[in-house]
């Protein structure tokens, strides 16, 4: 089912299929090597399962709705009511996560900031380490000393 011959899984996201149908979806990432893919399994009979093509879902929108999704300033829950989709397509299609390759000339909203200045390895006691006066909360986004707790190499 994977390109991946490992074993050590890390679960990242699961979701429960509609119309009560016996599969789940589990998203996972290798440990190893970071390889990712979907996963389905039958909850019935608690094993991994290949899914027949004609059970994947296909794109629910053409081009002109993609677009009526992006220009759209109403809130998610009422743009996924009058387009047939969930609020999570939406903010999806918004954020260039699906659909990226419809109306390119549509610039698609920016993902909010992961990151924080107490996930950075120079924060120590509740405070910047290096002294930087701005530093707490989401200010990490424009830190130029920012590095993420455990990615710096040592040379």
């Amino acid at each position: 089912m994977t390109s991946c011959s490992h074993l050590f899984r890390e679960i990242t996201n699961t979701h429960n299929w509609a119309n009560g149908l016996p599969y789940r979806t589990y998203w996972v990432k290798c440990r190893f090597c970071n390889h990712k893919c979907k996963v389905y399994v039958d909850t019935e009979k608690r094993q991994e399962v290949e899914l027949p093509q004609s059970m994947m879902r296909k794109r629910r929108l053409d081009e002109s709705a993609v677009r009526r999704v992006l220009l759209d300033e109403r809130s998610y829950s009422q743009i996924a009511k009058d387009n047939g989709i969930t609020h999570q397509a939406v903010s999806e299609i918004k954020l260039g996560k699906s659909y990226k390759y419809f109306c390119k000339d549509i610039p698609r909203k920016a993902p909010r900031s992961q990151k924080k200045c107490t996930n950075c390895e120079h924060w120590w006691k509740g405070k910047c380490g290096l002294y930087v006066p701005e530093a707490g909360g989401c200010f990490a986004a424009d830190c130029s000393f920012y590095s993420h707790y455990g990615t710096s190499v040592i040379q």
